[in-house]
């Protein structure tokens, strides 16, 4: 068992379930997903670029994953972003809010106006929303040391697809974030109380300690004896629309404990355990060439060499602008997707039917 924390980047998690740093504790450390990896490498790249490091393809993290052309041309948009507010920049720096709450930010700015920026990377594909408990955490530690008047917490995800882009941000009054994150201060204590309670729902996913869980564990039983239960008829729609949230939020918790119970599962079996019908296979990458194309024209004859165009992250490290990339880019609409629609997108909507 390890010590219960309340990381600033687990805050979605445990400012809505307190006994999750617990059980977080009682599962010790967890195997790091391939994402994490990548995730931690790319974080180690903006980092590099945004201290005047140099930063190649080919370059591998200490994690083991390599950067490559398509990393490099998304954290240099990244890091332009960064450079393009003026005065002071923080990048990495550990900071505390209280005792029990302490973190490192990817990148902060102040400017001369008194504009304070705190700037996420989130190299991953689920979503992030800029007003995050972590963002919130970060923004109100550094409010007492600093005097500022606006506080800027901003997301830039280069591979989550949102419509508004991979940059997103909101601006805040000092007032609105010491309030915000007094709701996190009390949050993160009830998780050091003797008897925390488990809350399950979407928070659960990756959570070290969902596979210990009986809350989550009773709460998927219970969605799985309802969606079997359901009979099939036409629905009204007001009906159709709870059941649509009903099954969205059941495959959430449901994917939450099947991912911790297979993460258990592995730790075991790399322990030395043997589960019945259950084993460890080697996971192969994608094949790739390791020799040069010199080496392979030499043994074969062929050119292996091509050209091709540049992807948009190339482009962008090239010093093409937004508005240069909308003349030559395009997103083809390929479909929809079904999903909740927030206030505004559901004004927009109406809006555009009257």
């Amino acid at each position: 068992m390890t010590e219960i924390e309340t990381r600033p980047s687990a805050a979605h998690r445990w400012t809505k379930c307190s006994a999750a740093p617990l059980f977080a504790s009682r599962a010790g450390p967890q195997p790091t997903s391939d994402a994490a990896r990548e995730g931690t490498c790319a974080a180690w790249v903006a980092e590099l670029m945004l201290t005047d490091q140099p930063v190649n393809v080919g370059m591998t993290h200490e994690n083991g994953w390599e950067v490559d052309a398509e990393m490099i041309g998304h954290i240099q948009a990244y890091a332009d972003i960064c450079r393009e507010d003026s005065g002071a920049m923080w990048v990495e720096e550990r900071i505390t809010l209280t005792d029990r709450i302490a973190g490192t930010p990817d990148c902060v700015t102040l400017d001369g106006d008194g504009v304070l920026t705190v700037r996420d990377l989130k190299y991953g594909f689920r979503l992030v929303s800029p007003d995050s408990p972590q963002l919130i955490i970060y923004a109100a530690a550094l409010l007492q040391p600093e005097p500022v008047h606006t506080i800027r917490t901003e997301i830039y995800q280069p591979r989550g697809f949102h419509r508004d882009g991979p940059r997103r941000w909101i601006d805040w009054t000092p007032d609105e974030i010491r309030t915000a994150a007094a709701w996190i201060i009390e949050r993160a204590d009830e998780c050091y109380k003797p008897d925390p309670i488990a809350t399950p729902g979407e928070h659960c996913l990756y959570c070290a300690g969902a596979s210990g869980c009986v809350a989550l564990q009773q709460t998927t039983a219970t969605a799985l004896t309802i969606a079997e239960m359901t009979g099939h008829r036409d629905r009204s729609p007001d009906e159709m629309s709870q059941a649509l949230h009903f099954y969205r939020n059941a495959v959430e918790i449901i994917t939450a404990a099947a991912k911790a119970t297979e993460a258990e599962a592995e730790a075991r079996l790399k322990r030395g355990e043997r589960l019945p019908g259950w084993g460890l296979t080697p996971r192969l990458g994608n094949t790739r060439v390791k020799a040069t194309p010199d080496a392979i024209k030499a043994l074969t004859g062929l050119d292996a060499t091509k050209t091709v165009p540049m992807n948009v992250g190339d482009l962008r490290a090239a010093g093409l602008t937004d508005a240069q990339l909308s003349i030559i880019t395009e997103r083809p609409n390929i479909g929809h997707r079904l999903e909740p629609l927030d206030q505004e997108t559901l004004i927009r909507q109406l809006n555009r039917s009257t």
